[in-house]
């Protein structure tokens, strides 16, 4: 998914405590509050989302430059465990973007890099 700001990178940053992710790294540290709510921040996060099934293979946490369809850009953001709800949990540590909240809450690793999951905070995509 591209950057809500600039339309050039992908999207790396998590706003906390909003939850919304929608901007760059180089985008994210020239804002002076969330552009989506308005809220200001107390940090930013880096994440890594998990959003086709050529980055699920590889555990480079690198972002897929490929073009995507809005067909295929809306499956990509599908939960990976049940493919029913949107993608909308980072994972703690290892902060990877993989399930919806309800499939997180069951989860003690991680399915990408297999790291236990200490908790997760939601977040808007």
């Amino acid at each position: 998914m591209l950057c809500r700001i600039c339309y050039k990178e992908e999207i790396e940053i998590a706003i906390v405590p909003c939850g919304h992710a929608i901007a760059c790294i180089e985008c994210a540290l020239s804002l002076d509050y969330c552009s989506m709510c308005r809220m200001s921040y107390s940090r930013l996060m880096r994440i890594h989302l998990c959003m086709n099934k050529e980055n699920d293979e590889s555990l480079k946490l690198q972002p897929c430059s490929s073009k995507l369809s809005s067909d295929d850009e809306l499956k990509a953001k599908l939960c990976k465990v049940c493919l029913k709800e949107e993608m909308s949990a980072v994972f703690l540590p290892c902060r990877h973007v993989y399930t919806c909240v309800k499939c997180a809450e069951e989860m003690s690793e991680c399915l990408f890099c297999r790291e236990h999951v200490y908790s997760f905070i939601k977040i808007y995509l």
